[in-house]
């Protein structure tokens, strides 16, 4: 048995011995040299989990192949370890390794792994209260107020204590279903279009509006068969460019078409009573996820601007006005009606950023300015939105329509 059980050391399947349920497949599997060794004691049909995981080893082997170095075929090997998604720290390692002496791997991987990127996650926190688990309920909170992939999610979840994404369980349909407020709208558990048809071409058409060859190439890229290895580059380097604002404008146009009138917000409420403004999304979602962003800002006393800078906050009451402005405007997006912009101007992120920012936790090489280049427009004539007409209520008061409820 011992010799029985060295003869197949490495095979890459050996991994996958732990997971089925048949204590004689578990025998096969420790002796087994290759899948065909399974057949006899193992059946595919009982051993689902099992036989997946196979498969993604001998996958993950023939990626691993073309490796030519060694931190190549560890930063490899490791990406399939796992039966979790590849985290952003496993596909960064995986790109500084082998991107240049092995590329056929990083694209083998990426052809392999696809990761779709989580978006607005704050907008499902409601959805982590249905769940009767504790654990549950404290993982999904965390989960949702993290930048990551809908595949690292639902991992994260499952071992959290929330199970598997059963479509009877409440807790999950909240997530892969549209709630009945917005009958149209798209999760962000999602399959994307472009992995359905092939390319997306409504946002495809946005790539002509880009600035920069760099950000046309990627945009492209984005939205045609590369999307899942493309994204997180796009996302990077195009769509928070300030540069870029026709490019990005233009996509929101097409993810949320900017509409009129805003009312019925119970957090956001100096947005409300404005029939003749134009928003992107003001719906009951978006003003909950304004609510959990000042939350989460407020019990942290910092803001995440960008992956290497946190915004430290004053605590000051006037500040908390101001910062709750910022999160409802982000969240419920009002378009400047020139062009549909949903950036706030520079001028107002100077004068945010200096009075409300805690200086003297941070470095001395950021300024108001060096904070606010990357953030706000700087052309004065380009077009913004002022943070200033959402500190107080709106000055009209509009008659109900007749026979509005009251």
């Amino acid at each position: 048995m011992v010799n029985d059980m060295s003869r197949g050391d490495s095979w890459t399947g050996r991994s996958c011995c732990a997971i089925p349920y048949s204590e004689s497949c578990r025998r096969a599997c420790v002796t087994a040299t290759s899948p065909d060794d399974l057949t006899r004691s193992c059946r595919r049909s009982d051993e689902i989990t099992f036989f997946t995981c196979i498969d993604k080893q001998q996958v993950g082997e023939l990626c691993c192949n073309d490796a030519t170095s060694d931190e190549c075929i560890e930063a490899c090997s490791d990406i399939f370890r796992s039966q979790l998604t590849p985290n952003k720290y496993q596909r960064e390692r995986l790109k500084e390794s082998c991107e240049l002496t092995s590329p056929k791997v990083v694209e083998c991987v990426k052809d392999v792994v696809k990761v779709t990127p989580a978006k607005n996650t704050l907008k499902h926190l409601h959805c982590c209260d249905k769940s009767n688990n504790i654990k549950c309920r404290e993982t999904c909170r965390d989960v949702l107020a993290k930048k990551t992939t809908v595949q690292e999610m639902i991992d994260v979840l499952e071992m959290g204590g929330c199970g598997l994404p059963l479509l009877q369980d409440k807790f999950w349909q909240c997530f892969i279903y549209p709630t009945n407020d917005e009958p149209n709208s798209s999760t962000s558990f999602d399959v994307s279009r472009i992995e359905r048809v092939g390319m997306d071409s409504a946002k495809w058409h946005c790539c002509q509006r880009a600035n920069s060859t760099q950000c046309s190439r990627l945009c492209s890229r984005t939205f045609t068969k590369s999307w899942s290895s493309s994204w997180e580059d796009f996302h990077k380097k195009c769509l928070t460019n300030v540069n870029e604002e026709p490019l990005r404008n233009c996509i929101d146009e097409v993810d949320e078409p900017c509409e009129l009138g805003c009312d019925g917000l119970s957090f956001c409420t100096n947005f409300n009573n404005r029939p003749t403004e134009l928003f992107r999304s003001c719906t009951p979602q978006a003003d909950e996820a304004a609510r959990s962003a000042v939350t989460l800002w407020q019990n942290e006393k910092n803001i995440t601007l960008s992956e290497v800078l946190t915004l430290p906050l004053k605590p000051d009451k006037k500040c908390a006005n101001i910062w709750k402005a910022v999160a409802c405007t982000l969240q419920i997006k009002p378009c400047s009606r020139q062009s549909h912009a949903t950036q706030i101007c520079n001028d107002v992120c100077l004068e945010i950023i200096s009075q409300c920012a805690d200086w003297s936790r941070l470095e001395p090489m950021y300024s108001a300015e060096r904070i606010c280049e990357s953030l706000a427009p700087e052309d004065l004539g380009s077009s913004c939105i002022q943070i200033n007409d959402y500190l107080a209520p709106s000055a009209d008061n509009y008659p109900r329509i007749s026979g509005e409820d009251k």
